[in-house]
């Protein structure tokens, strides 16, 4: 029987904000696997990337959780 990996609780969302609209270039389980991504593209976004952190489940009205550090 295949190990069953764990459950994925969080995510490593890579963005922009050069622009108002399509500014997620990625989304990742893995922080190693963002930060690669993120120094793959980090020439092509004058004003740089970026990756924040989010629990699954979290929505973008929960006044606790809006704005992440």
């Amino acid at each position: 029987m295949a190990e069953q990996s764990a459950p994925i609780t969080e995510v490593h969302v890579v963005w922009h904000s050069e622009s108002a609209h399509d500014n997620i270039l990625g989304v990742f389980a893995d922080a190693s696997e963002a930060k690669a991504y993120m120094g793959s593209i980090r020439n092509d976004y004058a004003g740089g990337v970026f990756s924040t952190l989010f629990p699954i489940g979290m929505k973008g009205t929960d006044p606790e959780r809006r704005y992440l550090d």
